[in-house]
């Protein structure tokens, strides 16, 4: 519940501010949706055009697993969230591989992406991320400290709240004439 129930909160914020989010769950946290009776959070998500990209099914370090593993972890979560979604169409393009394992290479490692672009995803990575950071406050500032045009927040609602959110999308807006989008909404 605490996924949903955070997930949910983070997405009244942005339909009250017209901002658009990508979401990076793990099939994990979808099978425990699923189990809660919790899946009209992600149906939910789509229906209000949000990303929902693929964070593998156990949060694994990609650069620890043999290709066919992150086949299947990535696999894994594409058919959990189609489960979770029913008749809903959704396709995952995005893929934030979990503690950037793979990706903080130039270009990335080119044994993970191989497999990740043969499964159609493109990588996600990060400019600004919430570890190390407690509270609200510390991370709004870490992120205006930082801010510019097409940086990546990377936010765990385990160090930061949605309830912070409005703050850090005014913040955004006014004080560095930034506006706060999805990754889909930053490329297209």
């Amino acid at each position: 519940n605490f996924g949903a129930d955070n997930a949910t909160a983070a997405m009244d914020v942005a339909k009250a501010k017209g901002v658009k989010l990508s979401f990076f769950p793990t099939g994990g946290a979808i099978e425990e949706h699923i189990g809660l009776g919790r899946q009209a959070v992600w149906q939910r998500a789509v229906a209000e055009g949000h990303d929902i990209g693929n964070h593998t099914y156990t949060h694994t370090n990609l650069t620890k697993l043999t290709d066919d593993q992150i086949r299947g972890e990535l696999n894994h979560t594409r058919d959990l969230l189609a489960q979770c979604l029913g008749s809903v169409p959704y396709t995952m393009r995005l893929m934030r591989p979990p503690g950037g394992g793979g990706g903080f290479v130039t270009n990335g490692d080119p044994r993970i992406m191989n497999v990740v672009t043969g499964l159609g995803y493109s990588m996600t990575m990060w400019t600004v991320d919430a570890n190390g950071v407690k509270g609200n406050a510390a991370f709004i500032n870490k992120v205006m400290g930082n801010a510019s045009n097409g940086m990546i927040v990377l936010i765990h609602f385990t160090e930061f709240t949605p309830d912070g959110l409005p703050s850090l999308i005014d913040r955004l807006r006014n004080e560095k004439k930034l506006e706060p989008t999805s990754i889909t909404g930053l490329f297209s």
